[in-house]
């Protein structure tokens, strides 16, 4: 009786380690589809902000073609541009954090060129990309267009964000771009000018406007 007793007890530890194990087993598995499941799930997520990123980048070539024609476009789109949306203020941030210039953790810096990071010595930093120009080229159609001027109306704090810009002109940008040298020029005349403060319709305070809107 005791041998059986002590066989029953072995049988019974030995369907107790296996249903452990089995237990064990099953726990890895769930464990290591919730782990592909979250992998797969930030994955996508990242493929979201890339694709979001890419669009963005676009945005700004958008925005420069649409300052360059804004003469021949609806009076509406001009109004957005200078009242609503306020370009000028909008691309001063632009230059100042550049979505396509990074650094990584090692210290190598990156550049954004059709839409691939590639390394850039910090010695070629300063050479404009495609991304990097359509951003001063959308300053210059906005400060060089006489309609845009007519209708844009500087004051005090509109002229502190767009002179925040003066300290990246450079003689190495204006080799790059010639044509900024109008822009350098303006806003060293506007440095010198006296603008009001914000007024009620510049952002004040908030007002009722009127837009025209084409049928």
């Amino acid at each position: 009786e005791a041998a059986n007793e002590a066989k029953e007890r072995k049988s019974d530890a030995n369907k107790a380690a296996e249903s452990d194990a089995v237990i064990s087993e099953a726990r890895a598995k769930v464990e290591e589809i919730d782990r592909k499941s979250r992998t797969g799930d930030g994955e996508l997520e990242e493929q979201a902000n890339d694709v979001l990123f890419q669009v963005s980048v676009g945005c700004m070539t958008l925005a420069r073609y649409l300052c360059e024609h804004i003469n021949v476009l609806p009076l509406s789109v001009l109004v957005r541009a200078t009242d609503t949306h306020d370009l000028l203020c909008l691309v001063v941030p632009i230059l100042e954090n550049p979505p396509w210039t990074r650094r990584l953790a090692n210290g190598t810096w990156q550049k954004l060129t059709d839409n691939v990071w590639n390394d850039v010595a910090p010695d070629d930093l300063l050479t404009l990309t495609k991304n990097e120009a359509q951003v001063w080229l959308t300053l210059f159609a906005l400060i060089c267009n006489n309609e845009l001027r007519k209708r844009y109306h500087f004051n005090s704090f509109r002229k502190g964000q767009l002179l925040r810009a003066r300290r990246y002109m450079n003689e190495v940008l204006l080799d790059q771009l010639p044509v900024l040298a109008d822009v350098q020029r303006f806003m060293d005349e506007l440095a010198l000018m006296d603008v009001p403060r914000p007024t009620a319709e510049q952002g004040g305070s908030s007002v009722l406007m009127m837009e025209q809107v084409g049928t």
